[in-house]
This record gives structure tokens, sequence and C-alpha cells, in this order.
């Protein structure tokens, strides 16, 4: 076990959201640009995202769960072990 951090858990689609509104990065292939524990639940329509978890702007890092933690939708505040 690498760490235990405060993370989040939520649907897939309000991770995606979230990065849209925000102007997350995207690589070549439209794909966002993001680091870190980040983890498909049972069903792929959820997602964990640990402490470490960052997404970037402009080539800069920035705290994903903290993004997600934020906001009003999925599980703030849950303790991910990574």
């Amino acid at each position: 076990m690498s760490g235990i951090g405060t993370g989040w858990f939520g649907p897939l689609e309000s991770l995606y959201y979230a990065l849209s509104v925000v102007g997350c990065d995207r690589d070549a292939e439209g794909r966002y640009c993001v680091r870190g524990t980040i983890a498909l639940g049972l069903g792929g329509q959820e997602v964990v995202v640990g402490a470490d978890a960052d997404y970037y702007v402009g080539g800069q890092p920035r705290g994903l769960a903290g993004l997600l933690n934020s906001t009003s939708y999925g599980l703030r505040n849950v303790t991910v072990i990574a």
C-alpha cells in the first residue's frame, strides 16, 4: 500500500463533466490529461479518484480529488487506499 488519502467516488460522467467545465488539457487523441490513482468501479460507470490524482490546465497540474470534492455530485472525502 503506497498511501491513504482523501479522495472521491462517483459517476464517470460527473468526472468527464467536471474536466470539461474547467478546461482540462487533452492529448493529441482528445483524451483528458490526468495522472495518479484513478480506477473504474464495477460495471465501469463509477470511478474512484485518489488524493494523488491530478488534472492539467495549461500544462499545470491541479488536484483532481479537490476539484471533485467541491462539486455537488458523488461521494466526497472518501478514504482511498492505493
